[in-house]
């Protein structure tokens, strides 16, 4: 039994010794703490930044153990900039109802207050669909805007815990 687990951890020093480790930059834990300031609006399209800032910290708050916290307290700090808010009509599904996209794109930095550095810079851009009665509406744009807002969360957060993007 002792010759078998000596050839076992010989092999398995033998494979290790083969393989190539890098060092990478120390990330976001589940003790971090970030803060997220209200996104810059760049477009016309008013409160658009307090509904995406919500449900961005909503995103960060639901899936990661990161404290949200005022910017003097946080280690990391994840600014971001509203630069684009489109409507387009898609199709009109019968003569009563018509299908509309909602594009949002925002421009996203994660800054590590400990090493005093950018750990990434990304450009975002979600879209939501909802469709409108000519009498009322089925869905509102509203509700699109918060569905894009989630996306964006939810890509922000795999982008800080993973720390780069495939």
């Amino acid at each position: 039994m002792k010759i078998i687990a000596m050839l076992l951890m010989g092999t398995f020093v033998a494979i290790l010794s083969g393989c190539e480790y890098k060092v990478q930059a120390p990330l976001p834990s589940s003790t971090s703490r970030i803060t997220i300031p209200l996104f810059v609006n760049d477009t016309f399209k008013e409160d658009l930044a307090t509904v995406i800032t919500e449900e961005v910290i909503n995103q960060f708050m639901l899936k990661t153990g990161m404290e949200i916290v005022e910017e003097g307290k946080s280690d990391y700090i994840l600014k971001g900039t509203i630069i684009q808010y489109t409507t387009e009509p898609l199709i009109e599904i019968t003569s009563d109802i018509s299908e509309y996209r909602v594009r949002i794109e925002v421009l996203v930095t994660l800054f590590s207050r400990r090493d005093n550095e950018t750990i990434w810079k990304e450009k975002i851009s979600k879209y939501a669909t909802y469709s409108m009665l000519k009498t009322g509406s089925l869905q509102t744009e509203e509700e699109a805007i918060k569905k894009v807002g989630q996306m964006i969360g939810a890509e922000l957060v795999n982008l800080t815990l993973k720390g780069w993007r495939k």
